[in-house]
């Protein structure tokens, strides 16, 4: 039924008298009631706040007595104990321990009871980096370096009779009188704590003018607890500095660890020191002469061929599990025995690729699971057959594979990923972390545009279920991608059907990182905040990562030729996520 005023509707007409009477009488009961919500809402907010500030009252009162009774407080301290070593973050390297803001000075500042704990829990204590804090060095105060060292007596104490974990950075060649002195309080930090030197378990040191002399003056039996022993040479040759002078160390009775890193040009006179070859479980062995000849052009002279050394050391360790070497560019070396090394499991190559192949055809390894492949090829021409030809041979158990070969063609390639049925992880391209310290110096190296290393679908294809390799759990392609989305698509839907994990016929993908893909591929839409795509792809890939797939999906640079970094970064271990531990980490 119309209404009388619809002719009003929608007009700029006026109503006349009477309609403007019948229209006031009209919103006179909703007015009213209008006026008795509006009291209603008012008492209400009244109400609501009185409510609320008795609210506040009582919550102030009960809370002191609510703490009393907190869980935290019931904990029993060993649990509490727990949760102090969990949290504790190791610092990073040539980070000083002595911070306000780290673990554990951070737990002895919340309560009386937390500090009670925490100073005595000794493994707390055990771990930590003796160098400088910068702000020591840069006031130049003594007696501000004095409390310092007071602070590393408190630590040492309070760590109990727990054996230690010890890193030790460098001091400064510098002659200033700041340097001169941060030197020279290395060098009594370190004195403390080599009056523990019978509590070590784990060393890591740069050798330099504040620590040799102490280190030389230790005993065969002043170290009987050491397991692992890292050793770090940066600076020019210097006998005085020299890891020979290091012989107590060297020849600790329980030492299972040995990472050297050095300058001195007799490191091949390394197998005559007293080391006991046979219990060493893993073995890292780095020679600075590998960058010299690379990026410095002195006239160094040349190393014998290490592999003249190494063969005979591996030969004696029965026991090894994991090595690490990064060769230097020498005169191609004679033939030598083979030797088979029946416990290891972890091989990390770095170095003139030349010696790194001659190296691998003297080696069997029928227990290895990791294979880390990276040589410096600044050094020496690169030929992919030798370590192709390791692969296909030894290749069947491998489960974490990384490797670097911009020789490679695609048929090489091809034959590799066939080479590695057990494969879990899956790296190709440039190293992301190394195990020794230095930094690149000079530009990358020029590859041809028309370099056929490249990850094609035919290589996706052969790693998609019911492909080659079932067990693969990570995917990371460094090297240029020729990849369609269907193919990318087809590996994504086929790695996480729930099916092939039921009937056992593989394991799920955690992870696929693709860099250098073409600037043409539409799967990267989800990085860009408008999707110049559509949404159907940005719909695909959000139901992978919903599976729990880590997805990284990246431009090149610029797309050809291939980019390759050297393998010297500012690092001290390499990326794995099973297998081994970082090979000369303390554990």
């Amino acid at each position: 039924m119309d209404s009388p005023f619809s002719h009003l509707h929608g007009t700029n007409l006026i109503p006349s008298g009477p309609e403007l009477e019948e229209l006031t009488a009209l919103t006179l009961p909703e007015d009213s009631r209008l006026i008795e919500l509006e009291k209603e809402i008012k008492e209400l907010t009244s109400l609501l706040e009185k409510t609320t500030k008795e609210k506040a009252a009582v919550l102030k009162k009960i809370r002191p007595i609510k703490a009393l009774t907190s869980l935290i407080r019931r904990l029993p301290t060993e649990i509490l104990q727990l949760i102090f070593l969990h949290a504790r973050i190791p610092p990073a390297p040539d980070t000083t321990t002595f911070r306000a803001c780290d673990t554990p000075f951070t737990l002895l500042r919340v309560c009386r009871s937390w500090r009670e704990i925490a100073e005595n829990t000794p493994q707390l204590w055990s771990t930590f980096n003796v160098s400088l804090p910068q702000q020591l060095v840069d006031r130049q105060d003594p007696s501000k370096i004095a409390s310092f060292i007071d602070e590393v007596r408190r630590w040492l104490k309070r760590s109990g009779d727990v054996p230690l974990r010890i890193t030790v950075s460098k001091d400064s060649d510098s002659t200033d009188r700041g340097q001169l002195l941060s030197r020279e309080a290395l060098n009594s930090a370190f004195r403390v704590v080599v009056e523990q030197c019978h509590r070590w378990e784990a060393l890591d040191v740069e050798l330099c003018d504040a620590t040799m002399k102490l280190l030389a003056d230790l005993t065969a039996d002043s170290t009987p607890l050491l397991k692992s022993l890292k050793i770090r040479e940066y600076k020019w040759y210097n006998a005085n500095t020299s890891l020979f002078r290091c012989t107590a160390l060297l020849s600790a009775i329980h030492l299972e660890k040995l990472h050297v890193w050095s300058n001195h040009p007799g490191i091949h006179k390394l197998s005559n020191a007293p080391v006991k070859w046979e219990n060493l479980t893993s073995l890292s062995l780095g020679n600075t002469y590998v960058q010299h000849q690379v990026h410095v052009g002195m006239n160094a002279p040349a190393p014998p061929p290490l592999n003249h050394v190494l063969l005979p050391i591996l030969e004696k360790c029965v026991n090894l599990r994991s090595l690490l070497v990064t060769l230097p560019a020498t005169k191609l070396s004679r033939p030598v025995h083979g030797v088979t090394l029946q416990k290891l499991r972890s091989l990390n190559l770095g170095g003139c690729s030349t010696q790194i192949d001659l190296l691998l055809k003297n080696i069997i390894t029928p227990s290895l699971r990791e294979m880390h492949y990276y040589p410096h090829y600044e050094i020496s021409k690169h030929e992919p057959l030798p370590f192709l030809k390791f692969i296909e041979q030894q290749g069947d158990k491998l489960e974490v594979v990384c490797f670097d070969a911009p020789s490679f063609t695609a048929e090489h390639l091809m034959s590799c990923l066939k080479a590695i049925p057990s494969v879990k992880q899956l790296m190709i391209g440039r190293q992301l972390l190394n195990p020794f310290a230095s930094r690149s110096i000079g530009p990358y190296p020029h590859l041809n545009h028309d370099d056929p290393y490249h990850f094609t679908d035919a290589h996706l294809a052969l790693i998609t279920p019911p492909g080659c390799c079932p067990s693969l759990e990570i995917l990371r392609i460094l090297i240029k991608c020729q990849l369609s989305p269907k193919a990318v698509i087809a590996f994504l839907e086929a790695k996480t059907d729930p099916s092939i994990v039921k009937h056992g016929q593989g394991s799920r993908i955690r992870e696929v990182s693709l860099e250098e893909l073409p600037d043409t591929f539409p799967l990267l839409s989800y990085r860009y905040p408008q999707n110049p795509w559509g949404d159907d792809m940005e719909d695909i890939l959000s139901s992978f990562k919903e599976k729990g797939v880590e997805l990284s999906l990246s431009l090149t640079d610029y797309h050809c030729p291939t980019r390759y970094l050297p393998p010297i970064q500012h690092l001290y271990s390499y990326d794995s996520d099973f297998g081994s531990a970082p090979l000369g980490a303390p554990r």
